[in-house]
């Protein structure tokens, strides 16, 4: 049925007046701004904005350098150079990767912008763009990978921007060089290990309640082939031949970045250079009294997998398909040493690396021992020629002037000092005065990471002779649409008295009198860096925290990890951080969380088991509890975790030890925890490290839960495993500090989960109290 509305004439005229008075209303409310959300509006940072921030990509966070790093690779005329940078992909869990190239000659104008010169994607823990050369002042070599894709060998044409894939290999190829004519290849491939990993798996992690340990470790076949299983060095002739070498010395990084290969041709693409992880120190080495060498290769001796793995180069002849170490001698400290090769090939220079201790001069002889140096090694005879000990790294041989140019080996030294020339007279090298205005790269300008603690990075170019700066890249223009928290350097005393220092970000619209929730990072603060989430790409969400109205503090390093005090020091840092907040009146102190990983989570779980304050909540993360249980499992290989899990508990557990393991181990105290505790093990190793911790809390009936990444990463790359891991945070505090619950439907299975935990943690609360109430009532 229609309804038909008749409106009177006299009414007419009414309905007109009003329908003008409300459009002056209307057009008088748009003429009012304040009437209207503002485009100025900023948000808060969340998870996926982190994971979002495009970043300098070589190397995923930058941990330990100064401000100021130097980002740019130039291209040999030093016209020319590019930067590599990275981003997150939520929606595909990929990991973007760009090339960025600069002219060089525009950096002093304003025309001074960055093209685009190649676009990779990673859908895989690996980086997608790496090791990045220039071949010439025109052509750049790199290692590119594909969502779905192994990694593969590609070079690009700077000019006609034309992309070529220089090789095609049934496996990841993880290290390479090629000759000035990309007709001669050199590379590593490792053979991958399956790669049918479970796609839910990869979204929410694998939530483990009842599922027995061998189910789990079981799922170790189903793990992509992100580890490197095993290498090989091959050969790709002029003629298209491609062939393996064979080497007595073993040639592998299992388990380590791929950019730690430094593999390099001879000019003439005779011989080539690669830097090797020892599995074996012989026993000749063990005369060097260097006491950081001696160190590094105690802690190598049985230990294959140690995280700071002793190096030395071997020398490949390509011709006779031989490898064979260039010195019989160790690279300095672990870290990598530089190296470039005369033009003619005839002679290669080393920094940062121990000579042989062959030398018929005591003196000398004395002098290798204790100190690495700069040398020259010709090929082929192996003959050595010393050039400096003074701490300096290879930069490039100078064509022009005959010399080799070298700078200080640390990051600041590298900003402010000018390069150190070598030149040979006769039989000797002798260092050449430097012009002033030399830099580390021989380039009028440096290219810098410019950040600080409240100041996004972005890429500016450093005139060398006026210091004066010029912004070449904005990183995150997109980052003026969030609100950030402020971030202020803080220093306090623990309880045992020491110093600590760390960084503190208050909330968003902080109220000056209000008390909020803490959060605790425990460790890696460097007061040089922007830090959206912290020091890692693994657990830590400071910003997002902030944003959902926490008080977020970072805290630093303790000192040495090897100390049978870094249980006790850790409790002292963290609760004279309570005390220090509290005094200020910022934090409500019985809701302060902690988070641990890495070589902080034996910290957390001592702090949860020993310490005497309340902690509502924490999180340990990839990290190992000194516990007995990992202990055993390490005790017929892996001697360095039996050092320091022996150092940490007073002993071996065994006869009078146990009894000190027994009072130190947060294995055996585990009935003291009052803390729900989230662990989140990334990989099948990780998940034995932490099983004693979640087992026992689940037989004592504690508030646990464990969230199980299979074919996850120390360092965390893919989106969505970020997304568990620092989205979970934030979730996992927002509930028991705060009592908040996102509404997402997505997330419903996990807060019925942790509502059946707050059940168990107000049964334990119940008989703790019950329990202090029997102990304070006087016997009669």
């Amino acid at each position: 049925m229609k309804y038909r509305v008749e409106v009177p004439k006299c009414d007419r005229k009414c309905l007109l007046a009003l329908c003008c008075l409300l459009t002056l209303c209307i057009s008088s409310a748009i003429a009012i701004p304040a009437q209207l959300p503002t485009q100025d509006a900023k948000r808060p940072v969340t998870v996926a904005d982190c994971i979002r921030m495009r970043r300098f990509a070589d190397g995923f966070y930058e941990t330990g350098g100064p401000a100021g790093d130097l980002v740019a690779k130039w291209s040999p005329d030093g016209r020319r150079f590019v930067v590599e940078v990275r981003k997150g992909n939520v929606e595909t869990n990929t990991n973007d990767y760009s090339l960025l190239l600069f002219d060089a000659t525009n950096l002093s104008s304003t025309k001074a912008h960055a093209e685009t010169l190649v676009t990779m994607s990673s859908s895989s823990n690996r980086s997608g763009l790496d090791n990045v050369k220039w071949i010439d002042n025109n052509t750049i070599a790199f290692l590119g990978e594909r969502p779905g894709e192994k990694r593969q060998l590609y070079a690009v044409n700077c000019t006609s921007r034309k992309l070529t894939q220089l090789l095609t290999w049934p496996s990841d190829i993880a290290a390479y060089d090629v000759t000035s004519d990309l007709q001669q290849l050199i590379f590593v491939a490792s053979s991958p290990l399956s790669n049918s990993s479970g796609d839910q798996a990869g979204r929410t992690g694998i939530v483990v309640s009842e599922q027995r340990i061998e189910q789990l470790l079981n799922l170790m076949k189903d793990v992509p082939g992100d580890r490197i299983g095993g290498q090989q060095l091959f050969i790709k002739t002029r003629s298209g031949r491609i062939s393996p070498l064979q080497s007595k010395e073993p040639i592998s990084q299992e388990g380590y970045p791929t950019d730690w290969w430094q593999l390099s041709f001879s000019p003439d693409g005779r011989y080539a250079i690669v830097q090797t992880k020892m599995f074996d120190i012989p026993i000749s080495w063990t005369k060097y009294t260097n006491a950081p060498l001696k160190r590094l290769m105690q802690l190598q001796v049985g230990n294959p997998d140690a995280s700071k793995p002793v190096y030395r180069y071997l020398l490949i002849d390509i011709g006779a398909g031989t490898v064979e170490p260039l010195l019989d001698s160790p690279n300095a400290y672990g870290h990598l040493s530089q190296y470039t090769w005369r033009p003619n090939g005839s002679s290669v220079f080393v920094s940062q690396v121990f000579l042989p201790l062959n030398s018929v001069n005591s003196r000398e002889l004395n002098q290798r021992k204790e100190m690495p140096f700069v040398a020259e090694v010709r090929i082929p005879s192996h003959e050595v020629i010393p050039i400096t000990d003074k701490e300096l790294s290879v930069i490039r041989w100078d064509k022009v002037t005959d010399e080799l140019l070298l700078r200080a080996d640390t990051h600041e030294s590298a900003k402010n000092e000018p390069l150190v020339r070598y030149r040979k007279s006769a039989s000797e090298w002798q260092e050449v005065r430097s012009s002033p205005g030399d830099a580390p790269a021989g380039q009028p300008f440096r290219v810098l990471l410019e950040e600080d603690l409240n100041t996004p990075p972005r890429i500016v170019a450093e005139n060398v002779k006026t210091g004066q700066r010029t912004l070449l890249l904005d990183l995150n223009p997109q980052f003026k649409e969030l609100e950030f928290a402020h971030v202020e350097i803080v220093k306090w005393e623990g309880t045992d008295g020491h110093e600590a220092e760390g960084g503190l970000y208050l909330p968003i619209n902080y109220v000056s009198g209000k008390r909020y929730p803490l959060v605790i990072q425990t460790h890696a603060w460097n007061p040089n860096k922007f830090w959206i989430d912290g020091p890692w790409p693994t657990a830590y969400a400071a910003q997002p925290l902030a944003g959902k109205g926490f008080i977020v503090l970072q805290v630093g390093d303790p000192g040495p990890p090897l100390s049978p005090n870094l249980g006790p020091a850790a409790v002292a840092r963290y609760e004279g951080a309570v005390n220090y907040l509290d005094g200020r009146g910022l934090i409500d102190r019985e809701r302060v969380g902690l988070i641990g990983f890495s070589a902080s989570g034996y910290e957390l779980l001592y702090t949860i088991t020993h310490s005497k304050y309340n902690f509502a909540a924490a999180d340990n993360t990839d990290a190992g509890g000194g516990g007995y249980f990992f202990y055993l499992l390490s005790a017929n290989a892996q001697n360095a975790f039996l050092d320091v899990y022996e150092l940490q508990n007073g002993g071996r557990p065994f006869g009078v030890g146990l009894t000190s393991w027994l009072a130190n181990s947060p294995g055996f105290n585990l009935d003291k925890v009052r803390t729900p505790l989230r662990i989140e093990p990334l990989s099948p190793a990780s998940l034995l490290s932490n099983w004693e911790e979640f087992a026992g809390l689940k037989r004592l009936g504690k508030p646990v839960e464990m969230i199980f990444i299979p074919d996850g990463v120390h360092m965390l790359q893919k989106p969505w495993h970020r997304m568990i891991s620092m989205q979970g945070n934030v979730d996992w505090f927002s509930f028991w500090l705060k009592g908040e619950e996102d509404p997402d439907p997505d997330k419903a299975e996990q807060y019925k989960r942790w509502r059946q935990l707050t059940k168990l943690q107000e049964e334990n609360d119940a008989k703790d109290k019950a329990a202090e109430e029997k102990a304070a009532t006087p016997v009669n």
